[in-house]
């Protein structure tokens, strides 16, 4: 089993894995390549195109996964809107489609896992609370759905559909990806009990696959149970998290991904600072601990300092 699959389960041994939320994306030469040629949409939509945009940071860079190219605000379609990126998402109110046209993630799954050969892939979706977000911020639209419970509501099972779709196609872990959470933090009661019964229905149709559940600004692991791995931005105590929390779920995060846009020898310092210091805590708190960013990569991110953060983790960690 994969250094990354065998943390999630509190079990790895050797060095912590590393991947990024948005590792295949714009501040890569190959997809920016790509993005001359085919636009988002294209890319995420068409199966081929999306493997290889999927395998192409796992390949130049060494991470320990691939995560689905693909993007939370598909599902608004499914709902009675139409979703284009122009490069931001534009929202248009439109009729309802089947949720069954998310298929094109499941061939993309299909596609990627053949180019991937041994590396995990992990498949993904928004929260409910974030993919409200973008709905609600959107300037093109007043959005049919005023209220974060009724959103809730209407989408919930479509977003379980969209996650068994994946589930199916053999994704081998789940990422939640509710960045924007902590918007609604006021109406957090009713939405943890919510999601708690949306995560239980994934355990009990998938009981073998590993969920990832990540938030900004909030402490998640409080209200969640049935969790594999939570995520934490970079405004946590990555090192308490991990002597508090290492025997409850596998812990993912946190350095600060801005750094990355920094010159090479300021990232280079403030990445081995951050490594040196996780390095010294009992190996036994470390073998749930995925290396990764408090957020998703900024499109500014200097590749070789991502060539370095990982460089370093091995450095540092194989010692």
């Amino acid at each position: 089993m994969s250094i990354f699959l065998n943390a999630l389960l509190r079990k790895n041994t050797s060095r912590p894995p590393v991947w990024f939320m948005r590792q295949a994306g714009r501040y890569h030469t190959h997809y920016q390549t790509t993005k001359e040629k085919y636009s988002f949409e294209e890319i995420c939509k068409n199966p081929k195109i999306a493997a290889e945009v999927t395998l192409a940071p796992v390949r130049d860079f060494g991470f320990d996964a691939g995560i689905l190219f693909s993007d939370i605000l598909f599902i608004l379609e499914t709902v009675g809107y139409d979703v284009k990126f122009n490069p931001s998402p534009e929202i248009l109110l439109s009729k309802k489609i089947p949720t069954q046209t998310m298929q094109f993630q499941a061939d993309a799954i299909h596609e990627t896992k053949k180019l991937l050969g041994e590396t995990p892939l992990i498949g993904f979706i928004g929260g409910h609370s974030t993919i409200f977000h973008f709905l609600e911020k959107s300037t093109n639209v007043k959005p049919q759905h005023q209220d974060l419970q009724n959103f809730f509501d209407d989408i919930n099972e479509n977003l379980l559909e969209n996650v068994f779709i994946q589930a199916k196609a053999g994704i081998d872990a789940f990422a939640i990806l509710d960045s924007q959470l902590h918007h609604h933090i006021q109406r957090n009661d009713w939405y943890f009990s919510k999601m708690q019964k949306f995560v239980d229905k994934i355990k009990k149709n998938f009981p073998n696959l590993p969920i990832i559940y990540y938030a900004q600004k909030i402490e998640h692991y409080k209200h969640l149970k049935n969790i594999d791995c939570f995520g934490f931005d970079s405004s946590h105590n990555i090192v308490e998290i991990l002597q508090n929390h290492h025997n409850e779920f596998a812990i993912q995060g946190n350095f600060d991904q801005n750094i990355l846009t920094m010159e090479a020898e300021i990232s280079k310092t403030k990445m081995v600072g951050y490594m040196n210091e996780i390095s010294q805590l009992n190996p036994e708190t470390l073998k749930g601990w995925i290396n990764g960013l408090g957020h998703g990569v900024v499109k500014e991110s200097i590749q070789e300092n991502v060539r370095e953060f990982i460089k370093q983790n091995k450095v540092i960690f194989e010692k």
